[in-house]
């Protein structure tokens, strides 16, 4: 099938379709013996582990996918292992048997260093018509308003911005949910959200906190929770029921923790409503 591209994802959110997204690419591959400093170096060493990572996802249900393609530089081998991510994201969606959008993940440094390699990396790969340029886990607002800024010069098609906030209802830089949103909406960024956080069961506040400040597609992926407090899947698809109810968030699924089991279970409950 055709990758679902930016431009009709858009289409469709504006519309009121809602999409269910995937888990955490990284901590899946660390739950099979990858090492945390091998993640990305994962798409040359072992790219048919991670094309299982994003198939199982997929077979769980999920709508989007995101390349593996978050994290720092990792040596000489950065810039390849991130157009190699890109690549096999694109693959796993083109062998499934549904359509299947793509987020490329990015953390908002890598935009504002790294701008001019993500330009010609448009060229090799045509990212930008696509799929989703996420800025995520974003933890400062001057420092992702730059970020947006430098990102919007790539003319991506579509760009989702995603903060990390905690338990406080802020960010780590003490920017609260409003301001976040406000400075979001008003520079123009097309979906808008949060995701890891300190535990999930905090995110429907958020969700509507962002809600009353913008009508901006909304992408929410908790993660799973602190080590010896991590949602179950049953509690994860009741909490992702909440966030989908009403049309509160339009994007949901998970960050670190958050498996194909997870997904799986909001979808087979879903099914069933």
């Amino acid at each position: 099938m055709p990758i679902l591209p930016p431009s009709s994802l858009l289409e469709q959110l504006h519309r009121g379709v809602r999409f269910l997204s995937d888990g955490a690419v990284g901590t899946e591959l660390i739950a099979k013996g990858v090492s945390i400093n091998d993640i990305l170096s994962s798409n040359q060493n072992n790219p048919s582990l991670v094309q299982i990572v994003h198939q199982s996802y997929i077979l769980a249900g999920s709508d989007i996918i995101t390349a593996n393609t978050f994290g720092l530089r990792d040596g000489g081998t950065w810039r390849e292992d991130m157009e190699a991510g890109l690549e096999l994201a694109f693959g796993a969606a083109e062998n499934s048997d549904r359509d299947i959008a793509i987020f490329f993940s990015v953390l908002p440094s890598t935009v504002w260093m790294e701008g001019d390699w993500l330009r010609s990396l448009d060229t090799r790969t045509h990212w930008s018509s696509k799929s989703v340029l996420l800025l995520e886990t974003c933890t400062g607002l001057d420092q992702t308003v730059k970020a947006v800024s430098v990102a919007k010069s790539l003319n991506p098609t579509a760009m989702a911005v995603t903060f990390h906030i905690k338990s406080s209802l802020k960010a780590l830089d003490g920017s609260s949910v409003e301001e976040i949103t406000d400075a979001l909406t008003e520079r123009g960024v097309d979906i808008l959200g949060a995701n890891c956080g300190d535990q999930p069961d905090y995110f429907v506040e958020i969700a509507h906190r962002m809600r009353v400040r913008t009508q901006k597609p909304a992408l929410f992926q908790p993660g799973a929770g602190t080590a010896g407090k991590t949602i179950k899947p049953d509690d994860f698809a009741e909490l992702l029921t909440e966030l989908f109810d009403k049309s509160i968030v339009n994007i949901a699924g998970g960050c670190c923790g958050v498996t194909p089991a997870h997904i799986e279970r909001f979808h087979t409950l879903s099914r069933e409503e």
